[in-house]
């Protein structure tokens, strides 16, 4: 029985007459310079609700560095939002516009292992809104030194449980408004390490995580909080009745009573 890659292949040799600029690299890569290339040849070949493994597409001859974001469109237009998972595993998505890249899929996982996001300065809205998401297998270990956006990341993600993102380097981060913002079931979260020296827009970033009852790494607030007084924090913290936050002085939470208004 053929793979999903191999019957992408097959749909390139098919259509080579109408789909142009394409190479089949050592018959190990699909390689394109135009994205309605990827969605016509994927759109031929793939079933609602079965898994799209695209790790055999390469897609570093797109123009990714644009004010659009082909992804967003390549997923959310297509019948690949109900995909019951995505495997973009060893993508070069460097200096890409990834806005909304993931946003309002109903995919229950999604592989994001190796992939190349150096130079991402846009991570507003990824995976916003796909509420059946459960796992984002590889996003422990995603590049994030050059990103200075990340509002509404994970906004209304109900079906994650627990995100360690302990070793991001945020060093570049700007703003994290409504970053996590109604992730109903999210219990606990790590960003023990984060650099915030940068930080400047923080509201509501937990705010109605209901769910949540552990929250690690938030000393580093704090520490933000002593050298950017400018910093805002309203609501961070808003209608999150079960938080725990560990290994931060309850002098700082009861001087920032609006971390919970």
């Amino acid at each position: 029985m053929k793979n999903l890659n191999e019957y992408i292949f097959e749909a390139f040799r098919i259509n080579k007459d109408t789909i142009k600029d394409v190479s089949i690299n050592n018959k190990s890569k699909i390689y394109v310079e135009k994205d309605i290339q990827l969605c016509n040849a994927v759109k031929q070949v793939y079933k609602e609700n079965e898994p799209l493994d695209l790790t055999h597409i390469d897609v570093s001859g797109l123009d990714l560095n644009s004010k659009k974001n082909v992804f967003q469109e390549f997923f959310y237009d297509n019948n690949f939002t109900k995909a019951s998972s995505i495997d973009i595993s060893d993508w070069d998505l460097s200096n890409a516009n990834l806005y909304g890249m993931f946003s309002y899929l109903e995919t229950k996982e999604i592989i994001i292992d190796d992939i190349n996001t150096k130079g991402v300065i846009n991570m507003q809205n990824m995976f916003l809104n796909s509420q059946s998401l459960i796992d984002i297998h590889g996003i422990e270990n995603l590049d994030v030194s050059s990103v200075s956006i990340m509002d509404s990341m994970f906004q209304y993600c109900k079906g994650i449980k627990k995100l360690d993102l302990s070793n991001w380097d945020t060093k570049n981060l700007i703003s994290t408004n409504l970053m996590f913002y109604s992730a109903d079931n999210l219990t606990e979260v790590n960003i023990k390490g984060w650099d915030l020296t940068n930080l400047k827009k923080i509201r509501f970033m937990f705010a109605f995580c209901k769910s949540l009852k552990h929250a690690y790494g938030f000393e580093e607030f704090d520490k933000s909080y002593m050298t950017n007084k400018q910093l805002d924090y309203l609501g961070i913290f808003k209608d999150c009745g079960k938080l725990q936050i560990h290994n931060i002085p309850m002098k700082f939470i009861r001087a920032q009573q609006k971390l919970f208004k």
